[in-house]
């Protein structure tokens, strides 16, 4: 009983410093003095001047289930789509097929944007080609995309010119039969196509998947026309069975002062707070996380959004992410990103080890916007990441 009216009445002093003033620390001790049940402290990491660490890598990323295919190209990346599309078939169509009554006559396919990223006269070229293996896209990654099997000529290759809102590529009509009839005829094989960017290429395109799309005519569209025995045309439409994309790059900057986190390929950066002075027994009132953006060196698309997302480490050397506690949003304010992680710094006093944060964009996996964020190297302390931490000390 006595641990539950401490708690209240932590939580009951908490509120009234919170309301007094940004640093309770002075105010909580001054209303708890002389109190025999708990006390009131901060730890902050400018202030207190604790050690801390930071770094940025190049991880990896699961986009087979992703809101959107990326293609594209910038000086940084390659970003490649892989789209298996498959057909409808009604019994009226089967016969015909089964048949052999039907000619492909012409076949395309439409790609309808919802985020790019590059300035617009940018060129932009998109080459196709026939993938001859299966693909799993259910985890499918960035290494799985260097394993893929395909023609290297590709069937199809068009260039873009200004025009963001629709592209319309036309493809070999004999392949897209193909797609069709191993709707029906199973020793005919439907891997899809791999979607690379033609070398001219300095802009990154985003298409809508079956995960995100609205409605099927957003999503990427395969158009056949074909003839049958009486002369009469018959347009055919597709739309993904299965879709994925895979981003290769290099890290966006190399300025120790920064710590940098991309979608895509991805890039993401680990931070690190020496907390040994903070007591074991501690409660966490609250644990003020804030990072400081350099917004001259940020590249953003026609969307993005404006988050971070951080989480605990449990494995220092893989930055593997302790899936067993939920991440948290880091919200902007300004040029300052911010979240309360009182929650994952409660889970290190209680026995967790330190292995420290990992931050990652929240849009990870459907953009290649980059964010540059002041390190812990960086000399002007004010720059640096602060963690500001409010806790009761249960005597």
């Amino acid at each position: 009983m006595n641990k539950f009216i401490n708690l209240f009445l932590i939580l009951f002093f908490a509120a009234l410093i919170f309301g007094c003033e940004e640093d309770p620390s002075s105010v909580g001790e001054d209303l708890l003095a002389g109190q025999d049940l708990t006390s009131i402290h901060t730890l902050d990491s400018q202030a207190d001047n604790l050690e801390q660490s930071s770094s940025s890598y190049i991880d990896t990323l699961s986009l087979g289930l992703s809101d959107r295919t990326l293609i594209g190209k910038t000086e940084q990346l390659t970003a490649k789509g892989v789209i298996k599309f498959g057909f409808a078939i009604s019994s009226a169509l089967k016969t015909q097929i089964t048949n052999n009554e039907l000619t492909p006559v012409n076949a395309y396919v439409t790609l309808k944007p919802d985020y790019s990223i590059g300035a617009a006269n940018n060129a932009f070229g998109i080459n196709v080609h026939k993938i001859t293996a299966d693909w799993n896209f259910e985890k499918f990654k960035k290494e799985n995309l260097e394993k893929i099997q395909y023609n290297s000529t590709p069937f199809s290759s068009n260039f873009f010119s200004n025009d963001d809102t629709l592209f319309t590529i036309d493809l070999n009509k004999e392949i897209v039969f193909d797609w069709l009839r191993s709707g029906v005829d199973t020793t005919i094989k439907n891997y899809g196509a791999l979607y690379i960017p033609t070398p001219e290429s300095n802009k990154v395109f985003g298409f809508p998947t079956l995960t995100s799309a609205a409605s099927s005519s957003e999503l990427p569209t395969v158009y056949l026309i074909v003839m049958d025995t009486s002369g009469e045309l018959d347009t055919l439409s597709a739309t993904p069975s299965y879709d994925a994309f895979g981003v290769t790059g290099s890290m966006p900057g190399d300025d120790e002062n920064f710590m940098y986190v991309q979608g895509g390929i991805p890039v993401h950066s680990t931070v690190k707070f020496d907390l040994s002075s903070l007591p074991k027994n501690a409660i966490i009132i609250e644990a003020n996380l804030s990072f400081v953006e350099d917004p001259l060196q940020a590249v953003k698309g026609s969307t993005y959004d404006d988050s971070l997302l951080v989480s605990l480490i449990k494995r220092e050397m893989e930055h593997a992410i302790d899936t067993s506690v939920s991440s948290i949003l880091m919200v902007k304010s300004g040029d300052t990103f911010k979240a309360n992680i009182s929650a994952l710094v409660q889970h290190w006093v209680e026995g967790k080890m330190n292995y420290g944060l990992k931050i990652r964009a929240f849009d990870d996996d459907k953009s290649v916007n980059k964010i540059a964020l002041y390190s812990s190297k960086v000399e002007d302390v004010t720059l640096k990441p602060r963690l500001q931490i409010i806790y009761a000390d249960i005597k």
